[in-house]
């Protein structure tokens, strides 16, 4: 039972997590199957460790049932059986809380309940029109409360004429859906023509050509701050001409400190990349351009890809070698000083 699917979703709980769990499994409205608990009970006896070999599937049938004869389908059914509830739990705490509004308004609405409905259709409403992070997963929010707003309302008139049809807030639903889609979709493109670029791949991308001629016809990405972003990432990806990288450049210094980190280290990551390789081909300047998205990598932390990481050892050397190559001889020293004890131990000499 050591290697099983059981143990190994085990492994993923914290100390908290796995005793919540224990609470999870006890309860009647989930469970009611008292083996499941007694195996529960007795993986409790070697967690965190869990490896035992009490915890081996004949040894644990003996203990859950006092019988030496070992029965396997009995202990296969309660072991999937406690994995279904380990998979349940962990799904529970993987849905977040706007989400578990939305199942909430959508039970109103089915069960009939207009006053209850229409009080939890406003909070929700209230809650994203002050979100501040306004990022495609904000758009599948809108849409979905959009959706069942569209909903409520077609239960309520009949549409018998055009008085019956609010265009504005009819229409609000499909740029919610657009917007999401593009936010979505546009990084993906992005990625991989990337990997175009690095591996000798040639793939077919659905929609890509569409799309750009979408936005560059309507304008559609610049009424979303994030949407703008992404669009002229991916045409410096497909182009990286002196015009998109400058254009990128711009855009990414001016809402900088609005985007999270994994938005900021993607888009200056590929500012830095196309600097990189435009200087390669012999365009001298974008030295400097090298020297500006090191200094931008190091002000903004993106200098590892996650919050414990250690500091790239390559990027770490093309700051010092660039730093070099430019003469800011002191400017390198203090940087050097500053950041060695950053890298990784076993890189560091």
């Amino acid at each position: 039972m050591k290697k099983s699917n059981l143990i190994e979703i085990i492994r993923l709980f914290s100390q908290k997590e796995f005793k919540e769990f224990g609470d999870f499994v006890r309860s009647p409205f989930f469970n009611k199957n008292e083996a499941v608990i007694h195996l529960y009970e007795h993986i409790k006896k070697y967690f965190p460790e869990l490896e035992s070999d009490y915890l081996e599937k004949e040894k644990v049938y003996e203990e859950l049932t006092g019988n030496s004869e070992y029965n396997d389908g009995y202990m296969r059914s309660v072991i999937f059986n406690l994995s279904k509830l380990a998979e349940d739990y962990l799904a529970y705490l993987a849905t977040n809380d706007f989400e578990k509004e939305i199942l909430l308004l959508d039970a109103f609405l089915k069960r009939g309940s207009d006053k209850l409905f229409e009080k939890k259709m406003k909070q929700l409403s209230d809650f994203l029109s002050k979100d501040t992070k306004i990022d495609q997963y904000h758009f599948y929010c809108l849409y979905r409360l959009q959706t069942l707003k569209i909903s409520y309302n077609s239960r309520k008139r009949a549409f018998l004429n055009i008085k019956d049809f609010h265009e504005e807030e009819e229409m609000k639903i499909l740029d919610s859906l657009l917007n999401f889609y593009l936010l979505a979709s546009i990084p993906e493109y992005r990625f991989f023509y990337n990997q175009t670029n690095v591996v000798n791949i040639e793939l077919k991308f659905p929609f890509l050509d569409e799309t750009i001629n979408f936005l560059e016809k309507t304008g559609f990405h610049k009424k979303v701050t994030l949407l703008n972003l992404y669009y002229h990432e991916l045409l410096l990806a497909m182009n990286d001409n002196e015009g998109n990288y400058y254009k990128l450049k711009q855009i990414v210094l001016k809402d900088i400190d609005s985007y999270d980190f994994g938005v900021k280290f993607n888009s200056v990551g590929l500012l830095a990349n196309k600097a990189v390789n435009e200087y390669y081909r012999g365009n001298e300047k974008f030295l400097n351009e090298r020297f500006e998205m090191h200094d931008l990598i190091i002000s903004k932390g993106l200098y590892k890809k996650f919050e414990n990481g250690f500091f790239d050892d390559m990027l770490f050397k093309n700051i010092v070698i660039v730093g070099l190559q430019l003469d800011k001889i002191e400017w390198t020293e203090n940087f050097i000083n500053s950041y060695i004890d950053k890298l990784d131990p076993d890189n560091k000499n």
